[in-house]
């Protein structure tokens, strides 16, 4: 990403240098996305920063946390995950839906805590994280499920190397606690219990397959507060399960799951407005009711 005196420099230059001018710079910059191109592992490419964030300013320290979340991500993952696009898709939807009028938020697979850091640092202050997750890897009951629903196999013992304390710690950076942050460890849904009456404003699927992923749907959406956002990690991946499940619940519905674009091919679904839902009558009142 550019720095303010480059910014400075590019709009200059757009403004009042002659066209020879602007285009040699344009020409020479296109050399070194190519040299760029080249150096990178094969599975990388070259991508500008979006306007959307070319104030550093509107999103202060992203840069750091960009490189943070590409190198935490890649070591658990023992795989490169530099995806500096999800991170700041996960900014922008974290501004975004900070002006709603009420709800929590809710992260089901934290594993080692990458994601729910950003969440909890950047989330509306009054509001609480609930992380779900064994913090022991995936289930037997889920994997068996999924052999079955999917076929996925090989799958056994996968997200295991971590733990409550290594998340917790992860997530906190640094702090000693967070009153906003809890932890529910164990089997989902039966972590769910006890927060029938909640509502929420962002909720982050990531449990990898299709039981638990079926499971978070039932549990989350209908409690998601109109506006709302809902991610669905994996749902363009290896994990054919998320994939299946999403469908099975969402186009009945007539809601369309669009993709992030993000290196782990995650989903979003946006709760629509109450007076959206009332030209679908049949659909409120199966979702609400489960709130009601």
């Amino acid at each position: 990403m550019k720095n303010t005196g480059d910014q400075r420099l590019s709009r200059k230059l757009h403004t009042y240098a002659p066209d020879w001018l602007r285009i040699l710079v344009t020409w020479i910059n296109l050399k070194r996305i190519a040299i760029a191109g080249l150096i990178l592992p094969k599975k990388c490419f070259v991508q500008i920063k979006p306007n959307s964030v070319d104030k550093m300013d509107y999103f202060p320290g992203i840069r750091d946390e960009i490189r943070s979340y590409n190198h935490d991500t890649s070591m658990a993952q023992k795989s490169l995950a530099v995806d500096g696009n999800r991170v700041i898709m996960l900014r922008m939807m974290l501004r975004q839906i900070a002006s709603l009028p009420g709800g929590d938020y809710a992260e089901l697979g934290t594993y080692r805590g990458i994601s729910a850091r950003l969440i909890l640092r950047h989330m509306h202050p009054d509001a609480e994280l609930h992380c779900f997750d064994t913090f022991d890897g995936f289930d037997n009951k889920d994997t068996s499920a999924e052999t079955i629903a999917v076929r996925n196999r090989g799958i056994e013992g996968a997200f295991s190397d971590t733990s409550l304390k290594r998340a917790k710690t992860y997530i906190l950076d640094g702090k000693s606690g967070d009153d906003r942050l809890n932890f529910h460890k164990g089997f989902f849904p039966d972590t769910f219990k006890g927060l029938e009456q909640h509502s929420w404003r962002f909720v982050h699927l990531d449990p990898d397959l299709y039981a638990p992923t079926l499971e978070g749907l039932k549990c989350f959406y209908p409690r998601l507060v109109p506006g709302g956002v809902m991610l669905l990690h994996d749902y363009y991946s290896f994990f054919a399960g998320v994939r299946r499940a999403a469908n099975e619940y969402f186009t009945p519905r007539g809601i369309v799951v669009l993709p992030m674009v993000d290196k782990a091919g995650t989903g979003i679904v946006i709760k629509p407005t109450i007076d959206q839902f009332a030209t679908h009558s049949d659909i409120a009142n199966r979702d609400f009711a489960v709130v009601n």
